[in-house]
């Protein structure tokens, strides 16, 4: 766990950050992910400039290497209406992943993949028991104050209320969606992750290999820089620390979707999803998809080369039955679907994986 004040908050992404020694200032040569990612050849094409990503955490400080980069949000910590901007971080979990994804190194030197982003912060209830009761509240928010991708860098023990049918909402108006897939090891189906639409991450290590903490299954569709992130550390000093989360992961490619999408302002959600998935390195013996791997590791840079794909809609969207969205709006039942593959899922299949995630969801709960 990160060193830090609120450790049942962080619990749910399973994060540990070591505190880095004693430098005032890193920058890119002290960012293994940003060179593994090629961010500086990136930056030559686009910065992010102009794209709002949405951070639903436990909220986001415009501090550090973010100030200035973060407008005001939203804070559902306490109800289903917004009580805040989100700006207070209850651990500082949600402040280094808005630093992987947009930080200037104007305090610390640590830059994020996309400097040229705003972030826009959504704080959230996370409950000790992997519960947020206000997610699809949370994404509806955000789709509707002009995020263009929206990054949730948390796992949940299931579906909460009306998530289902937000991510469907998210998907509707050319919005792409990225999540954690989980610090556990292990192969547990988690959501957000496992929502129809999203693009769930895992993390690699520094060698380019699978990280043994990340989680991997269906849900996965890439994999990103997720192993001793170097990142801001608000509750300092010292100001920098290390993290080992598959919420960085998902920042990274939330900071490349946002590279794509300011390159290409008239490309749809689809496109861009499609582009990174199309672009991305398949490990060495991998071909097709995985379960550690997804369709490979997010490679911005050829993402940013890449002709338009021709076909817009999101891949990763499993048709379900209107009966079924419905009633994930209206209770916490498992959502139909999840991102198992691009080819389109008929109502036959949703149901099928219903069944197995309320499998998994009743075992998760039992564990708990």
């Amino acid at each position: 766990m990160r060193a830090r004040a609120s450790v049942t908050a962080l619990a749910v992404c399973g994060a540990l950050l070591v505190l880095a020694a004693g430098r005032a200032s890193a920058g890119v040569g002290d960012q293994w992910a940003l060179q593994y990612l090629r961010a500086q050849q990136c930056w030559a094409i686009s910065r992010g400039s102009g794209v709002t990503v949405a951070v639903v955490d436990n909220g986001v400080r415009p501090v550090g290497d973010v100030a200035g980069q973060v407008v005001p949000g939203a804070d559902f910590s306490f109800s289903a209406t917004s009580a805040g901007d989100g700006w207070s971080d209850t651990n500082g979990h949600g402040t280094a992943i808005a630093t992987d994804i947009a930080g200037t190194g104007a305090r610390s030197g640590v830059d994020g993949l996309a400097p040229g982003v705003r972030i826009l912060p959504i704080k959230v209830d996370v409950s000790s028991s992997y519960e947020i009761p206000d997610l699809g509240v949370a994404i509806r928010w955000a789709v509707d104050h002009g995020a263009q991708v929206v990054d949730v860098p948390l796992v949940t023990a299931g579906p909460s209320p009306g998530e289902a049918s937000a991510m469907q909402y998210a998907s509707a108006h050319d919005v792409v969606v990225v999540a954690a897939a989980g610090n556990f090891g292990a192969d547990d189906l988690e959501y957000p992750a496992a929502d129809s639409g999203v693009i769930g991450v895992s993390a690699i290590q520094q060698n380019g290999t699978f990280s043994s903490a990340s989680n991997h299954g269906t849900h996965v569709v890439l994999a990103a820089p997720g192993a001793h992130i170097l990142t801001d550390e608000v509750l300092g000093p010292p100001w920098t620390g290390y993290d080992d989360d598959t919420g960085d992961a998902s920042a990274y490619v939330s900071a490349a979707a946002a590279l794509v999408r300011a390159q290409h302002p008239n490309w749809t959600a689809g496109q861009v999803i499609r582009d990174l998935l199309g672009t991305a390195d398949e490990p060495s013996g991998q071909t097709g998809r995985s379960d550690r791997y997804g369709y490979g590791i997010v490679d911005p840079l050829k993402a940013l080369q890449a002709a338009a794909p021709t076909q817009t809609s999101n891949p990763l969207v499993v048709a379900v039955a209107p009966a079924t969205l419905a009633a994930t709006a209206a209770s916490s039942a498992p959502a139909a679907s999840s991102n198992a593959g691009l080819i389109i899922g008929t109502v036959v299949a949703a149901v099928v994986v219903l069944g197995a995630a309320v499998a998994l969801l009743t075992r998760r709960r039992r564990r708990a």
